[in-house]
């Protein structure tokens, strides 16, 4: 019973959350079959998609252009992919390859889907010279349609707080400082609060744009994340009991607590938490110099910094001064994807393999409804190969189970009264169900075996449309073994390199901070894209288990550390000028870190490394004269020795098992 009330509220959950999305495109199938007729039914589905998209999503003027102009260029292309077989093959190689590289990524592998479907099903029936207008006037309509459907979702919805997660934070980050208070343990709550630091590092990423690194929505959530991060470490790494047991540092910390409590205010009241905080910061500076003292103050300093990033303007207002680095910029973008190991290069080429096959064959043949094998491979392939080959199994299900409901639906209930009916049920299933199950897949393969059985006998619409799947079943699958194949271990390989890179590229960035004063939209690209592949890694490393998975909780958590620390070091460099002979013996401790974090990719086999010469270097973890920064020297090669000891030691444990059997 607990099980079934479970299942019972998911479903009605995930209703309640497609009501917009099934409204929309009833609407839309519904006013198109009376104006336009049913052969402009294929704009409906990824009209629909795009909406499911956007509608939680801000509107702007400048995006509903954006998509305008992006579906009427396609309309295009397609329509001449229809005139003839060789524009055929080469437009069905050409676009995938543009749609994944400009609108997918790694942490946003499915970017291309809506408008990849646009280009798909505006294929699948050729209107011809005579029919271009008319098309067009339906695609214009159907846009008007979804620009309106959008501001009226804005609209209803322009209250809607657009800083859940940071207030999320804030309680978060008063919870944990009353568990420190009462002396209990914190470390569900830590764990709570990394996995709320990884989201509001995720919205900062998402804000970014062609030329700036962040949105002052996206700033905002930024140093929220870096207030969460230094916290979390602070009370993970250095925080001790006895730091409290001073009268006057508990009861600072008591008010720091309570300052803490109503954070979320500041989005609405600045002045009066602007004025408490400052003399909170004034309290702090004016005790004798601790480990509580120097966090609360490092913590107030950062957090006015918000107060004023508050008044800077709107939400969606690009922060410009935080330039995109160099190599970001859309042309290095662009050129990068071109490599053999990059995520996009390798699943454009197998999408546009797909697709010229598939309307090669569509086109040849000229086989009733063969555009179904195209239309089921564009589902079917995925960007990983574990999410494809589950899409093989599901969909073949969901159509054989789909089949066998139409057959039986339409015995019962005949007429053409009845098929609009059952489709009008079937979406809304469709809309509701989870994406990719094979119940969706059933649901979806009802609705379009109802809609073609209104032309087509019914056996021979079953029989097509599971011949079909099967077609296209075959062919994903080969294309997936054989042609650049992707999958998710090879990727978290991937993702381990890149970690290491980025390493690599922190100590870079911490040198030329020694020589001038580094940007920050550089450091806030670099800390939010590490975030971003960190979350990926810890994604794949839960799913694994035994003494692997062990393994990597252990590397993901020093490498967390590492992060925490050099972002400081990065702050204490780029905020403070440090003397010749100092920067030299940065200079070394950089070098070593260097030559370290190589040794251990080394072991672990990730790509090939070209040694850095280090002998005659004097290694040290302190620089005379700079107490803070020394101590975040002193935590991080720490960390990097830790990383250095488990890897060796697991490697070494494994090598010996192999050995021994």
């Amino acid at each position: 019973m607990k099980n079934r009330k479970k299942t019972i509220d998911k479903i009605k959950k995930q209703f309640i959350q497609a009501v917009p999305t099934i409204v929309f495109f009833l609407f839309l199938f519904y006013t198109i079959l009376i104006f336009f007729g049913v052969q402009y039914m294929t704009i409906v589905s990824f009209i629909t998609i795009i909406f499911k998209i956007q509608y939680n999503k801000s509107f702007t003027i400048k995006k509903m252009l954006s998509i305008t102009v992006q579906l009427l260029v396609l309309s295009m292309l397609a329509f001449f992919a229809t005139l003839h077989p060789a524009l055929s093959v080469l437009l069905n190689c050409i676009v995938p390859f543009i749609l994944v590289f400009v609108q997918a990524s790694q942490f946003n592998q499915k970017g291309y889907m809506a408008n990849m479907m646009a280009f798909v099903l505006l294929q699948l029936r050729p209107v011809g010279w005579s029919g271009i207008w008319p098309l067009t006037i339906v695609l214009c309509y159907s846009i008007l349609v979804l620009a309106v459907a959008l501001i009226i979702v804005a609209f209803t919805h322009r209250h809607k707080d657009s800083y859940v997660l940071i207030k999320k934070a804030n309680t978060q980050l008063y919870d944990l400082t009353q568990l420190i208070l009462h002396h209990q343990d914190p470390a569900h709550q830590i764990q709570a609060m990394i996995l709320t630091q990884q989201a509001l590092y995720k919205e900062a990423y998402q804000s970014r744009g062609l030329t700036y690194v962040i949105t002052k929505s996206g700033k905002l959530h930024y140093m929220f994340a870096l207030l969460m991060q230094r916290t979390i470490y602070f009370f993970e790494s250095r925080y001790e009991q006895d730091m409290l047991e001073k009268e006057n540092d508990y009861s600072l910390f008591a008010t720091f607590s309570a300052y803490t409590k109503h954070l979320s205010n500041i989005l609405n009241d600045k002045k009066t938490y602007q004025k408490e905080g400052e003399i909170l910061l004034q309290e702090a500076s004016s005790k004798e110099d601790n480990d509580i003292c120097a966090f609360i103050q490092n913590f107030m300093r950062l957090f006015m910094i918000i107060l004023d990033i508050r008044e800077e303007g709107k939400d969606n207002q690009p922060m410009r001064e935080w330039r995109m680095p160099q190599h970001l910029h859309p042309l290095e973008q662009l050129k990068a994807k071109f490599h053999l190991d990059r995520f996009e290069f390798r699943f454009a080429c197998r999408l546009s393999c797909v697709m010229v096959i598939g309307f090669l064959f569509s086109n040849l043949t000229q086989w009733n409804h063969s555009y179904w094998l195209p239309l089921n491979a564009i589902v079917l392939l995925q960007p990983m190969y574990e999410e494809s080959n589950y899409r093989l199994k599901t969909r073949f299900i969901g159509t054989v189970a789909g089949s066998i409901g139409v057959y039986i639906l339409l015995s019962i209930f005949p007429g053409i009264n009845a098929h609009f009916i059952i489709a009008t049920i079937m979406v809304t299933c469709m809309y509701t169900a989870t994406p990719g199950s094979w119940m969706q897949a059933m649901f979806s393969t009802c609705f379009a075996l109802t809609m073609t059985t209104m032309a087509l006998q019914q056996e021979i619409a079953i029989e097509l449309r599971i011949t079909y799947v099967v077609l296209a079943i075959i062919l994903v699958l080969i294309v997936n073994r054989f042609l650049f194949p992707t999958s998710m271990t090879t990727q978290f390989r991937y993702n381990l390199q890149r970690m290491f890179h980025m390493q690599h590229a922190y100590l870079m960035i911490l040198r030329s901070a020694l020589e001038k004063q580094i940007d920050y939209g550089v450091i806030c690209d670099a800390l939010t894209s590490y975030h971003m592949v960190y979350a990926q890694l810890h994604q794949h490393v839960s799913k694994l288990d035994g003494e692997e998975k062990a393994f990597y909780q252990d590397i993901l958590l020093i490498f967390w550390r590492m992060a925490a620390e050099m972002e400081q070091l990065l702050f204490l460099v780029n905020q403070q000028r440090i003397g010749v002979d100092n920067q030299r013996e940065l200079w070394n401790y950089i070098k070593v870190n260097h030559y370290v974090l190589q040794h251990i990719q080394m072991m672990m086999n990730l790509g090939e490394v070209n040694l850095i010469d280090v002998k005659d270097i004097v290694y040290k973890r302190k620089i005379e004269g700079e107490p803070s920064l020394s101590l975040a020297m002193e935590q991080y090669a720490k960390h990097i020795s830790r990383l250095y000891y488990r890897t060796f030691t697991y490697y070494k444990d494994k090598n010996k098992r192999i050995t021994t059997e």
